[in-house]
């Protein structure tokens, strides 16, 4: 009985440090957000494009809300962002939801709820969100197919600083090196599934539970 209620407590420890240190962060409305949650997910391999990490986020669901590569809107979002998933190491970027189709200068958001929208014309931000943050002499189209946005998750990197922008060729390279994606999970005009409960409450609830089962063994017998 002892070890069955102590392997219990510890499954329960797990699983609270476990969602301690999820990469899944709101943005939540009271901060001035918009109330959508964003992970940062790794790279299944490290050839994995951007079209592959399209279509992954497309495919991925959180507390029931749809994901989706992210769009990024806003200097406070792209800050918020920088905020939560930034690294501090070098070399380090994630693909998002900005793409150039027609190798044109003319740069549009690929998915979500502002699929087709355009964003930006070279350099420039453009109307309705008028925000882009290219970061040094991006996008530059240096290297053929270099349509497709990575956001810098690391330290600065070829004039590129911590939170900027700079256009990509499809696949990750030492030249553009991308570790993960960024997901959006929409919960505007939606309501997610089951708030999570704390992470701390239910890691206090883990310690005190262990606890409590070291005095309970001393009342009673090996079993």
């Amino acid at each position: 009985m002892k070890k069955i209620l102590t392997l219990m407590f510890l499954i329960t420890f797990f699983l609270a440090y476990k969602n301690a240190y999820a990469v899944i962060f709101e943005w939540p409305v009271l901060d001035g957000g918009n109330g959508n949650y964003y992970d940062l997910v790794p790279l299944s391999g490290s050839t994995q494009t951007w079209q592959e990490s399209l279509a992954e986020a497309d495919g991925l669901t959180y507390l029931g809300l749809p994901g989706h590569l992210a769009t990024i809107t806003s200097a406070n979002e792209n800050a918020f962002l920088n905020s939560k998933f930034n690294n501090g190491l070098g070399s380090q970027f994630a693909w998002f939801a900005g793409f150039e189709p027609n190798d044109d200068g003319i740069w549009k958001w690929a998915t979500g709820p502002e699929t087709g929208i355009q964003f930006s014309n070279g350099v420039t931000a453009t109307p309705p969100f008028n925000y882009a943050n290219w970061g040094g002499i991006e996008p530059n189209d240096n290297k053929p197919l270099e349509d497709f946005a990575m956001f810098n998750i690391g330290t600065t990197f070829a004039s590129i600083n911590p939170g900027q922008w700079a256009d990509a060729s499809p696949t990750p390279s030492s030249f553009d090196p991308v570790v993960g994606y960024l997901v959006e999970y929409e919960a505007q005009g939606q309501s997610a599934a089951i708030p999570e409960p704390s992470s701390l409450w239910m890691l206090a609830f883990a310690l005190a539970g262990i606890a409590a089962t070291k005095k309970f063994h001393k009342f009673i017998p090996s079993i």
